[in-house]
């Protein structure tokens, strides 16, 4: 099972000894693994009002724009953007971490969903979510 909490921490680390010896390249792919793991680990720090992030504000704006729909549980607009990062070249190394982000967020709806709804209907989840049943797979 990977460990998001404490890898958000390992990268931050990362990022700021790439940053004290001036590689600005991998300091900010290692500040991009930090707060793609902060989204994951559903931290109640939230590492996108970091005097790190607001040095590197522009390279990293859509990871902090995705925090913030991950934190409004806005399902539609979080995974467009999931979709469009994952599509975009600067972030074909976060595929994985990117499709765990979305799964995170699945688990918080179906979470938050069942608490608030005794008669909650798997199919509107799937439709949300936009996946498709095993049954639609198939064909």
């Amino acid at each position: 099972m990977k460990n998001y909490k404490k890898a958000q921490y390992d990268f931050l680390y990362s990022f700021q000894s790439y940053s004290e010896k001036g590689d600005k390249e991998s300091a900010i792919n290692m500040l991009k693994y930090a707060l793609i793991s902060n989204i994951i680990a559903c931290d109640e720090i939230d590492m996108s009002d970091s005097k790190e992030v607001s040095v590197f504000k522009e390279d990293v704006l859509e990871i902090v724009q995705l925090k913030k729909l991950f934190k409004n549980m806005d399902v539609k607009r979080f995974i467009h953007k999931i979709e469009l990062l994952k599509n975009n070249p600067k972030y074909n190394n976060f595929k994985e971490m990117l499709d765990d982000c979305k799964l995170e967020l699945f688990k918080w709806t179906i979470t938050k969903m069942s608490k608030n709804f005794t008669n909650f209907n798997i199919i509107q989840l799937f439709n949300l979510f936009e996946l498709k049943t095993q049954e639609e797979q198939t064909k």
